[in-house]
């Protein structure tokens, strides 16, 4: 274990892992349905530790996600040993994690940007679903980022996500970013960051999708 992540427990290592696998917030109840329950002294030491951020959420159930730093000490897991005592799981866990650190670190690439987030759950009703619009609805909408981005480019070319919002007008900024976060994990699309932060506009910040704990610029489409 490093700085970030000395003095964790095998549970408080698993947390923080579980966490950067959901990316979305977890609310604190949901933890236990995707690996270990998390107590509350612990949680206050993550946070304490500027690991996680905690907020309130619907029921008076709180809500964790990861800070900054927090992706960087799951980052940091994925090749360190295992803490002591740790579990038989907890070693298999860490075993695995270390092959995908080395093939991060191989290819240059930050664990947020390729961790997704699950895609909802559709919820089940006897009914018909209700038909969506294309300003409103999730599957359009990508039709619509799609569409936007031919217009604008020739499919492969680098996009700048300010031009392409741009490209979106009257489309709200928060559906605009759901239908990126679901083409995210499509084959044949890539949204990443920019390396040269000195090269983005005011613009370019503020048009960033954030996900994963990390702002991305630009997107390309080959199919």
């Amino acid at each position: 274990m490093n700085d970030l992540t000395s003095g964790l427990t095998g549970t408080e290592v698993t947390v923080l892992l579980v966490l950067a696998a959901a990316v979305d917030p977890v609310r604190n109840p949901d933890l236990k349905l995707l690996g270990p329950a998390l107590e509350a002294p612990s949680r206050r030491k993550l946070q304490r530790n500027g690991l996680v951020d905690v907020e309130p959420g619907a029921r008076r159930a709180l809500v964790l996600s990861l800070t900054d730093k927090g992706w960087a000490a799951a980052a940091e897991l994925l090749e360190s040993p295992p803490p002591p005592r740790a579990t038989p799981q907890l070693r298999a866990l860490l075993t695995f994690g270390a092959s995908v650190g080395r093939y991060l670190r191989r290819e240059s690439l930050a664990l947020g940007e390729v961790m997704t987030p699950a895609a909802p759950v559709p919820a089940s009703t006897p009914s018909a679903p209700a038909p969506t619009t294309p300003a409103t609805g999730a599957a359009s909408t990508v039709d619509l980022v799609r569409a936007a981005y031919l217009r604008i480019a020739a499919p492969g070319a680098w996009v700048a996500l300010a031009r392409l919002r741009a490209a979106l007008p009257g489309v709200p900024r928060d559906t605009v970013d759901d239908a990126l976060r679901e083409l995210y994990p499509e084959p044949g699309v890539h949204i990443v960051a920019e390396d040269n932060l000195k090269a983005l506009t005011s613009e370019d910040r503020a048009a960033a999708l954030h996900l994963g704990g990390r702002p991305l610029h630009a997107i390309r489409i080959t199919r």
